[in-house]
């Protein structure tokens, strides 16, 4: 799993080099979030479910309330809005058991 996040990283390097060579000034940030968000996402596009941990589903709560739980590992969020938040999947396996 970390060679394919490994992978899609190096990806978005040579994405954001390219915008770059033709005097772009936006860059991809990279995505990865199997241990949750810690403070909150900066925008752009995330990679969610990517925990390699029994419990991988991750809850993501978007900034103007809307709430996704992804089934599928590895899931990618394209653009997503500053302050998106993620929880583990720990804490969603928690969380989702704790409300039936």
């Amino acid at each position: 799993m970390k060679d394919i996040i490994s992978r899609l990283n190096k990806g978005i390097s040579g994405i954001n080099s390219t915008i770059s060579n033709f005097g772009g000034d936006k860059k991809l940030s990279t995505i990865s979030y199997a241990n949750g968000t810690n403070g909150g996402h900066p925008g752009g596009h995330m990679l969610v479910n990517d925990s390699v941990r029994p419990h991988w589903k991750e809850l993501v709560l978007f900034p103007n309330g809307q709430a996704l739980l992804p089934q599928h590992r590895n899931t990618l969020i394209p653009n997503a809005p500053r302050g998106t938040q993620v929880l583990s999947g720990e804490s969603t396996y928690k969380f989702m058991n704790s409300i039936g």
